[in-house]
């Protein structure tokens, strides 16, 4: 996609390294890299950035946990986190007295509130009312709305549907937002409470036991499903395989809707469930729908696989090493991670992934409109206003110039090259924790433990050690193939049957190219992360948290992933 066509304009020649901007507030900050590598869109930040104020709190209020709340501030165009922890007595100076701070922690109202909030969670088992409510009636309201909106023909409409199409959409997404939060704390409680008993009743490394949970996320794998269907279709009309690979992709898509009714309902049916999920995490990232070459490419690969199926439960190779006093105890936890386990990845798609992508649809129509009224150059622009100046511009009112508008599309594209420090500001606030009641500490052990396999890590990136990456092991075997760097959403056309992906995150919407993958290595994350955690779903060879693999792995290169040491090695 290009951010300025239809138009020209020069662009800013790059001068070196970014200067390291002023933190917004007090303490270290950090950049927000769990989901883009570069600044978000301005409509998707004004939108999102209220409703993650809101429902990241809620959920953390709710059982117990010790952070308030991750504070996001805009720093330019980017934007910067920092934790907020509760329990510090305002009339203390921040660094000063911190033996009185410890002393009085216990008895702070908020630490009070949160250990008798904690100790209802750990005797409810309240994580798992989450799942239960999610699979047993919240998840099928999220789809009737996402699927009324999906019907609507966006280009039908006249502006003030348009908008109030927009606002609905907005809704949906605040609504999911304050569920997938909820669902996301949840998890982390639950899989984190697993992970450190494991710990302490057998030294078992986190990375390791995950293993054990394979086969408990099949919303990881639901594209291959329909995939599978569509490639028995294929099958059933006699056709050898995707037509025309030369040809372009609509010419192609269309012959092969002609191969049979059967596949034509088929292929109509893999898009309605699949084809306006945004495979990104920002709204000027494309939908499947738009990258058809990339649904031909994965139907090829899938036609030379076997149907997916249920992965299989594991052996547990833990439970044998658990003392068999705390065997019982076990089972009852591993039961919880193994239900939380794939909530993450069964709810994002309906409360986030398909509604962000019906809201990129509704705001390509407006854009197409603005373009023909002159009030935008491109229609892609439209993602580069804010919610009041579309809905501006929607009624005729004056909103930023055509100009403006394409200049902050520049100024986000630049600004890649460029990028800020990860981490601005010195000092990370400190609440001097005292001592904490069993089941506060617990919930607050079992997230520390969940997250600390999921982010992150500050700090200089692991020095090169010739043609060796280093990272962490998160799903076993060894595979050889071609590196293919992954940037964006976008770049996902380039890979070929057998390509290792390599990326700096993954989301849900990159389930897709699953077919196309002998392996899967990722700058960021943890044994947690959702690369880690498709890798292990559909069993492939897994590399994550190399924080160097993108920049040093060149595109192309013949390359060893070896899941059971967590070393990628360029041949």
């Amino acid at each position: 996609m290009s951010a300025t066509r239809g138009m020209r304009m020069s662009e800013p020649e790059a001068t070196g390294p970014a200067r390291s901007p002023e933190p917004p507030g007090p303490g270290q900050w950090v950049r927000e890299t769990a989901h883009q590598s570069r600044p978000f869109t301005r409509f998707f930040l004004r939108m999102w950035c209220p409703v993650f104020t809101e429902s990241m709190p809620a959920g953390l209020r709710h059982y117990g946990v010790l952070m308030e709340r991750l504070e996001m501030r805009e720093v330019g165009i980017w934007l910067y986190t920092q934790p907020q922890s509760v329990g510090r007595w305002s009339w203390l100076p921040p660094g000063r007295f911190r033996s009185l701070q410890r002393l009085l922690w216990p008895v702070h109202p908020e630490v009070r509130r949160r250990a008798r909030a904690a100790a209802r969670a750990v005797r409810a088992r309240s994580w798992r009312q989450e799942a239960e409510d999610w699979y047993g009636r919240e998840r099928d309201e999220f789809v009737r709305r996402g699927r009324a909106l999906q019907a609507e023909d966006v280009d039908a409409l006249d502006d003030a549907a348009l908008r109030r199409h927009v606002d609905e959409l907005v809704r949906l997404l605040t609504d999911g937002d304050m569920v997938h939060m909820r669902h996301l704390v949840a998890q982390n409680i639950a899989v984190g409470d697993w992970l450190e008993h494991v710990r302490r009743w057998t030294g078992v490394a986190p990375a390791d036991a995950l293993a054990a949970l394979r086969g408990a996320s099949p919303a990881s794998v639901r594209p291959l499903q329909g995939l599978d269907r569509l490639a028995a279709a294929v099958h059933g009309a006699g056709a050898a395989g995707v037509p025309g690979s030369g040809a372009p992709a609509a010419d192609r898509l269309a012959r092969l809707r002609a191969g049979s009714p059967e596949l034509d309902a088929a292929l109509t049916a893999y898009l309605a469930e699949h084809g306006d999920d945004l495979l990104g995490f920002d709204l000027d990232e494309p939908t499947l729908r738009e990258m058809p070459d990339l649904l031909l490419a994965a139907l090829q690969a899938r036609l030379t696989t076997a149907p997916a199926g249920a992965a299989a439960v594991p052996p547990d190779p833990i439970r044998a090493r658990v003392p068999v006093e705390h065997r019982a105890e076990y089972d009852q936890l591993l039961d919880d991670a193994r239900l939380l386990y794939g909530l993450r990845d069964d709810d994002v798609s309906w409360t986030e992934m398909r509604p962000w992508g019906l809201l990129r649809r509704a705001l390509l129509a407006a854009g197409r409109r603005l373009v023909e009224r002159g009030a935008l150059a491109d229609p892609e622009h439209a993602v580069e206003t804010d919610p009041a100046e579309l809905a501006a511009m929607l009624s005729g009112r004056p909103g930023p110039p055509a100009q403006e508008l394409a200049e902050r599309a520049v100024t986000r594209r630049r600004a890649v090259e460029q990028p800020p420090p990860v981490a601005i500001g010195t000092g990370i606030p400190e609440v001097p924790v005292g001592r904490q009641p069993r089941a506060l500490a617990r919930v607050n052990d079992a997230l520390q433990a969940a997250m600390s396999q999921d982010l992150l890590e500050l700090g200089p990136p692991p020095e090169a050690e010739g043609n060796r990456v280093h990272g962490t092991a998160a799903s076993p075997g060894g595979y050889t193939g071609t590196a293919r760097i992954v940037h964006s959403p976008a770049d996902l056309g380039r890979l070929r049957p057998g390509d290792v992906l390599v990326a700096p995150v993954t989301g849900p919407a990159f389930n897709v190219a699953l077919p196309l993958l002998g392996a899967v290595v990722t700058d960021r994350g943890g044994a947690l992360s959702h690369a880690a955690v498709v890798a292990r779903e559909f069993g492939i060879p897994a590399v994550v948290g190399t924080r160097v693999a993108t920049a040093t792995i060149p595109d192309g290169a013949l390359t060893h992933v070896d899941g059971e040491r967590g070393v990628v090695t360029v041949q």
